[in-house]
């Protein structure tokens, strides 16, 4: 096996350390996670878009689960909301456009939630063939080279060798106690 230093493996593979704009010592860095939508709070969202503005940052995470995708879920017993998918994309696209267009300098990455990850599962068990498919890939399908948003869709990235940017998929009913699964996990 690869040698590799501890800091170059998270999860299941590698997550790389990302390039940050080198002419300044210091960066701002901005973040949303767990926007769910169709389910989402519209009061936080233009909370985040008004914070957002006035902070400016160099880099703004998008750090998962920004659409809920219930329709394509395990957990849909009921054949709920079948004929919304479309539209529960497009309002994911519309919220990622308003967050681009508040801080259009921004450089933007968005991280592969466990509910975006229904998007590969969801074909991969009930259509194999279509897998495979380009326009079926999260990234195609939430619109995000159209709003230059840099997707992430393993194991997130780092912005140093020590600091991981993950949605991550550990949960423990403990404070704290996801932290350190996970931790114990890398």
């Amino acid at each position: 096996f690869p040698s590799h230093d501890k800091a170059d493996i998270w999860g299941n593979g590698k997550a790389p350390v990302i390039q940050l704009p080198k002419n300044k010592q210091w960066i701002t860095v901005m973040g949303v996670n767990d926007i769910h939508v169709p389910y989402h709070d519209t009061v936080l969202i233009d909370a985040t878009l008004s914070l957002a503005k006035v902070i400016d940052p160099d880099l703004f995470i998008i750090n998962g689960d920004t659409n809920d995708f219930f329709a394509i879920s395990k957990y849909n017993k009921a054949n709920e909301r079948l004929d919304l998918l479309q539209t529960e994309l497009d309002m994911g696209k519309q919220i990622r456009k308003a967050y681009r267009e508040a801080i259009p300098n921004a450089s933007f990455h968005e991280t592969l939630g466990n509910h975006e990850e229904r998007l590969l599962t969801y074909p991969g068990f009930n259509a194999p063939a279509l897998k495979s498919l380009d326009a079926l890939k999260p990234s195609k399908l939430m619109g995000l080279d159209e709003l230059e948003i840099k997707h992430w869709p393993m194991n997130g990235f780092r912005l140093t060798d020590d600091f991981l940017v993950e949605h991550g998929s550990v949960v423990r009913s403990q404070s704290g106690a996801s932290a350190k699964a996970r931790l114990e996990q890398t």
